[in-house]
């Protein structure tokens, strides 16, 4: 197995249904060997069902290391981010909302980008709103 080169860390509050689209996208993504790329779901005492839905998911998507981090509260967005890096076996780490959607070659234009950048310690792409337009946090 190839060493991890992307964490993907997914922070979860009773985000179900956006979770389990965010993580489809997620392990659609091209351009990896198998074992390059984890998932890091951090949950942070959802009451939803989303560990449920996580635990199914990650059976019918045996392939990929999909990692669930069962928080008995929520902690919050950084500490809850915290818990996760710290479990993050990747060279890359990506801080991922449960309501985003990856294009299949996102993941691994960022990878090709920040290797041509050996110096780089932080980057972001380009973030579209549903509607579109670009948000300006992405900045």
């Amino acid at each position: 197995m190839n060493r991890v080169l992307v964490s993907v860390i997914i922070l979860n509050f009773n985000t179900r249904n956006y979770l389990e689209q965010c993580l489809r996208a997620v392990t659609e993504s091209k351009g990896f060997n198998a074992g390059e790329l984890e998932v890091v779901v951090v949950d942070n005492g959802s009451t939803d069902a989303s560990q449920e839905m996580i635990k199914k998911f990650r059976i019918q998507n045996s392939e990929f290391r999909i990692v669930l981090i069962e928080n008995e509260e929520n902690l919050g967005f950084a500490a809850g981010n915290n818990v996760g890096i710290r479990k993050a076996k990747g060279k890359y780490i990506l801080l991922l909302n449960s309501d985003t959607t990856v294009y299949s070659d996102t993941l691994i234009k960022m990878v090709r980008f920040g290797e041509s950048l050996p110096k780089l310690g932080a980057a972001t792409c380009r973030i579209e709103l549903p509607d579109g337009k670009i948000d300006p946090a992405c900045h």
